[in-house]
């Protein structure tokens, strides 16, 4: 006969079942009795019943802006880790798309296909309880944005030179397809990165103007 922390009295017949305990410290205390009635003393088996499954979770290093998606770049990695109550963690697996599971080793990079991509991971701890699966949906934006020059009046173009005068004014035309426009900067000549807004070229002379925008995911 057995029973579990001093209550009821079973009769032992095949393995025994732990689905009616809660999670904690239990004692199983157990004896035999013969075909004459000689009973043995009792013994017992103290043990931990852990039934709970591990907490997985993720964090997003890098470039990433949160938008009508998680918006992420080529140089976005995503750490996985868990934590359990007692028995102790055993794993942690992860899929991306319709990848199969692997185990988890060090930080995940993102499929550099544009669009979006679905990152699911789970954890198992040392009695094999395991969570469900989390879901990670992520935004690949691998696209740089893009920019263009307009000039004003006056302006004069002669074979392969664009003659404007000191009144002209430079406007930049930018757009961005997925995460959005974060920024735009220009430059003319050797000078020092200004942030955009329309300008004009006060001094005479040759100039090479450049430009370029950068999206939240800092492509450029």
């Amino acid at each position: 006969r057995y029973n579990f922390d001093g209550k009821g009295n079973g009769v032992y017949s095949a393995a025994i079942s732990l689905n009616g305990l809660g999670d904690g410290e239990h004692t199983l205390s157990y004896h035999s009795t013969d075909n004459v009635n000689n009973e043995e003393g009792a013994k017992s088996f103290s043990f931990y019943l852990d039934k709970i499954a591990p907490e997985p979770t993720h964090a997003i290093n890098g470039d990433q802006y949160q938008g009508n998606y998680l918006y992420v770049s080529s140089r976005t990695t995503v750490s996985l880790s868990a934590t359990d109550n007692h028995a102790g963690i055993k794993n942690i697996e992860y899929k991306i798309d319709s990848d199969s599971y692997g185990t988890y080793g060090s930080a995940l990079s993102i499929p550099n296909v544009s669009g979006l991509h679905n990152v699911r991971y789970r954890s198992t701890d040392n009695v094999e309880n395991r969570s469900v699966s989390t879901l990670r949906p992520l935004y690949m934006d691998n696209t740089a944005p893009s920019t263009g020059i307009n000039y004003g009046s006056p302006q004069f173009f002669d074979r392969d030179t664009l003659f404007i005068n000191k009144d002209t004014e430079v406007s930049l035309r930018k757009s961005d397809a997925h995460s959005g426009l974060q920024k735009t900067e220009y430059k003319v000549d050797g000078g020092a990165l200004k942030n955009y807004e329309v300008f004009t070229i006060p001094n005479e002379g040759n100039r090479v103007i450049g430009f370029f925008s950068t999206d939240r995911v800092n492509n450029k």
